[in-house]
């Protein structure tokens, strides 16, 4: 009972102020009006967002297109000196070399530029096929 009695003291003593509907509908605009503001100063800040990732996607793409071109550039240059130090390692054949370990050395250099000679073809043929499917 002392509950009761004490929320109606302070109805009676605390006035709530009751809107006209056309009150009601004023402060419901103007609540629609600031909601309106905030949506679109948001529109506005990621649409300046999106020019942003818009331009560096360009510039990484552009990045990337003179990557591509500089591995083939730099593939197809490497391969003419690897022909060359392939054939120059052939005309000395293995029987004109004395020693032994002379011999093993030559038998090395022979090795690593087939190994250099495969992986300089091989990544001519990646870059190649990689131009064909970004075109």
């Amino acid at each position: 009972m002392a509950k009761r009695n004490s929320i109606s003291s302070l109805n009676k003593k605390e006035k709530i102020p009751q809107l006209s509907p056309k009150e009601l509908l004023q402060e419901k605009n103007e609540q629609l009006e600031r909601t309106k503001k905030e949506l679109l100063e948001m529109m506005k800040d990621l649409n300046e967002e999106k020019r942003q990732v818009e331009e560096r996607t360009i510039e990484l793409e552009k990045a990337n297109k003179d990557l591509r071109e500089f591995a083939y550039i730099a593939a197809h240059d490497i391969k003419a000196p690897l022909i060359n130090l392939a054939v120059l390692a052939d005309m000395i054949n293995s029987e004109s070399i004395i020693g032994e370990s002379n011999k093993t050395i030559y038998g090395k250099l022979k090795k690593s530029i087939q190994r250099l000679h495969k992986t300089v073809f091989s990544l001519n043929d990646i870059i190649a096929f990689k131009r064909t499917l970004n075109d």
